[in-house]
């Protein structure tokens, strides 16, 4: 991807009552099981039907093959095809503007968090407000998650804001390897020659070569996964540091980040505590915050997802004492007991859900207007907001949530349940 240019990416969230009325699309679907093919895929989006049920369908045939987790959103977006909200322009192919110095000339969203901290809205996909990265401040300037490839003009504009040059920054952690918090990292060590970059040892090796990690995505996506996210640029070898389950980075001045492994959302995960404001910074591990309602929500990926190593990571942040949860989907939160209680409940609750849809055998359609149904009293605010809905729907997908959930059913089951093969025997509706 051009350096100068950024390319955004959205589209309307079609409803379920869509998924359910679009069943000319089902027969298709179905009769391509076990031979399903990118071209498949292709053919079904540039009709303009069924987005999000032709990418599960085809996540669902394809995700035996993968053994690395890239992503927990699901793309059901195709730039040019569909509906936007009511309103709102197509950002897809924004030019970003930069001066004769190279500087960026954006607008971009640093929220000033104290002790040096800051938040930058990476803007993923075009959105504000659901994936954020931080910058610590100080003799050695730290950030705390990329965003995407696509997001990397809106965060070194953010750094720049801040005055932090491209000789300044001095490390790049990440709490896990997926796309939307690692995929801008080789973008970045290019533009900031000094930066040294960290992850967890079982994630570290795709920073240095992420072939296998992209391959495994363009697989499920084709080439959305390049235009949504763009492409995760390696780092050479000897910038990268891996960590073991603990760790401890330091910042410069006295201050630490202490690293933790924090697998069940993804097996190379950690959660990172600031010596200084106790603040801990969980990634994906205790789920997605939406600011505006209140709501926390679960993300539970496959291929990595536990629900056993899950909860035991939320005990390890509770004992961890931190004084505000820093979430990267979205903001700080200063209620730490009760956010992390309800963690763990919003894990339990949709993995029972999941539980039933198998036990009832419902394709992924209607699993997904099951779930919607019945967790609308739940998310009553959330419903209630409908941009914080489209936003945070196209973010963490009930369709993913799902097919992660119901692949570690098939491990600690003895009935696995494919939900492509339900949708094959589901008898069809005019």
């Amino acid at each position: 991807m051009n350096g100068d240019r950024i390319t955004h990416f959205e589209a309307a969230r079609p409803s379920h009552e869509g998924f359910l009325a679009n069943r000319d699309i089902e027969g298709a679907l179905s009769r391509a099981s076990g031979r399903h093919r990118e071209t498949d895929l292709d053919n079904l989006l540039a009709g303009g039907k069924g987005d999000l049920r032709g990418n599960l369908t085809h996540f669902t045939y394809e995700i035996d093959k993968i053994d690395v987790c890239f992503v927990h959103v699901f793309l059901p977006f195709v730039c040019g095809r569909g509906s936007l909200p009511k309103g709102r322009k197509s950002p897809c192919s924004r030019e970003l503007v930069v001066d004769k110095d190279r500087r960026c000339a954006v607008d971009v969203t640093v929220t000033d968090l104290g002790n040096d901290l800051f938040q930058i809205d990476t803007e993923q996909s075009g959105y504000k407000g659901i994936t954020a990265g931080y910058l610590i401040r100080g003799s050695k300037p730290t950030l705390i998650e990329t965003g995407t490839a696509s997001s990397a003009p809106i965060v070194i504009a953010a750094l720049e804001k801040l005055e932090i040059t491209p000789k300044d920054l001095a490390t790049i952690v990440v709490t896990h390897v997926h796309l939307d918090h690692a995929g801008g990292a080789g973008h970045l060590t290019s533009h900031y020659p000094n930066a040294e970059l960290i992850a967890h040892e079982r994630g570290a090796k795709h920073l240095v070569d992420p072939t296998k990690l992209m391959n495994s995505a363009r697989r499920v996506f084709g080439s959305m996964i390049d235009d949504v996210m763009g492409a995760l640029l390696p780092t050479p070898i000897e910038r990268v540091r891996s960590l073991g389950d603990t760790a401890a980075i330091d910042l410069g001045g006295g201050r630490t980040l202490h690293s933790y492994y924090a697998p069940g959302h993804a097996s190379h995960h950690v959660g990172l505590i600031d010596s200084t404001t106790g603040d801990l910074f969980v990634g994906d591990a205790a789920g997605v915050y939406i600011p505006e309602t209140d709501t926390v929500r679960p993300a539970t990926p496959p291929p990595d997802f536990d629900l056993d190593i899950a909860l035991n990571t939320i005990d390890t942040f509770e004992s961890l004492k931190p004084t505000r949860l820093l979430f990267s989907h979205y903001g700080p939160v200063s209620k730490i007991d009760e956010t992390l209680d309800r963690s763990r409940e919003e894990l339990r609750v949709w993995v029972e859900l999941v539980r039933e849809a198998r036990n009832t055998r419902l394709d992924l359609d209607h699993a997904i207007a099951m779930i919607i149904e019945r967790t609308k009293d739940r998310y009553a605010a959330l419903f209630a907001n409908e941009m914080a809905m489209e936003r945070f729907e196209a973010l963490n997908s009930t369709g993913a949530n799902i097919v992660g959930i119901n692949r570690w059913l098939d491990k600690v089951e003895a009935n696995p349940y494919d939900f492509g093969d339900a949708a094959a025997s589901a008898p069809k509706t005019q």
